[in-house]
């Protein structure tokens, strides 16, 4: 009895380690850096792993930039991140060694044509419940147009392990979502529509917090992309 207790044990232990897995790099990671000013900024990496490739974008100062030439092999990471600002290039390389829930490394930046070498220490966001991140059910939020009208658009999510599929209702259209995702809190998806005999793309970005989900909508809707706040919040749940 005592065996087969151990057993059993052992067997839930290697289950729960698999489910966190922290031999592999996906995840969400934090860090703070300092700016030239010496002003801390709040950074977040979102990656994922397949095989030794890694895929995922970097958040911070310069909004959501891809990360390209990803890489891990034998624990060690490495990827680069480039960025416009103040139309100059800035790349960066990011170097570290995975362990555990941590990242230990340099980057280097060429920011302002001078290469500066810093300490890279990330830290992996604990995974949350799956009920914490089911974004399926009914959404609703207040829109007003730069022309001062007002809209109550419905979102309407179904969630099948991390795909979304739904519709987006706005005023009278109700138009398909396309590349619907929720990666651990974090949703995103697209709208598609034709005006004026050309394709407009918009784009929802969001973080899923209980019953509200706050980002940004971004649209090439009047020929130009604009920008605006997005805070749905929940008013129905998911059947």
């Amino acid at each position: 009895m005592l065996l087969a207790c151990l057993v059993v044990a052992g067997l839930a232990d290697e289950a729960a380690a698999a489910d966190r897995n922290p031999a592999d790099a996906t995840g969400t990671w934090k860090w703070t850096a300092a700016n030239r000013t010496g002003q801390a900024i709040e950074m977040s990496l979102r990656l994922k792993q397949a095989g030794d490739k890694l895929t995922g974008v970097q958040i911070g100062r310069g909004g959501e930039l891809p990360i390209q030439d990803g890489e891990i092999k034998e624990g060690k990471l490495s990827f680069k991140v480039v960025a416009e600002f103040g139309g100059n290039t800035v790349l960066s390389k990011y170097e570290g060694a995975l362990k555990g829930d941590t990242i230990e490394g340099k980057t280097e930046s060429n920011f302002g044509g001078e290469n500066r070498i810093r300490d890279w220490i990330a830290k992996r966001e604990a995974p949350k419940t799956k009920q914490a991140l089911n974004a399926g059910g009914t959404w609703q939020w207040t829109f007003n147009t730069p022309a001062g009208q007002t809209f109550e658009p419905r979102l309407q999510l179904h969630q099948v392990a991390d795909k979304l599929t739904g519709v987006v209702v706005w005023a009278e259209s109700e138009m398909t979502i396309l590349e619907g995702e929720n990666d651990n809190g974090l949703i995103s998806f697209n709208v598609v529509r034709e005006r004026d005999g050309r394709t407009v793309t918009t784009k929802y970005r969001g973080k899923l917090s209980g019953d509200s989900i706050q980002g940004k909508i971004e649209s090439d809707w009047g020929g130009d992309t604009q920008s605006f706040d997005w805070n749905a919040k929940r008013v129905s749940v998911q059947p």
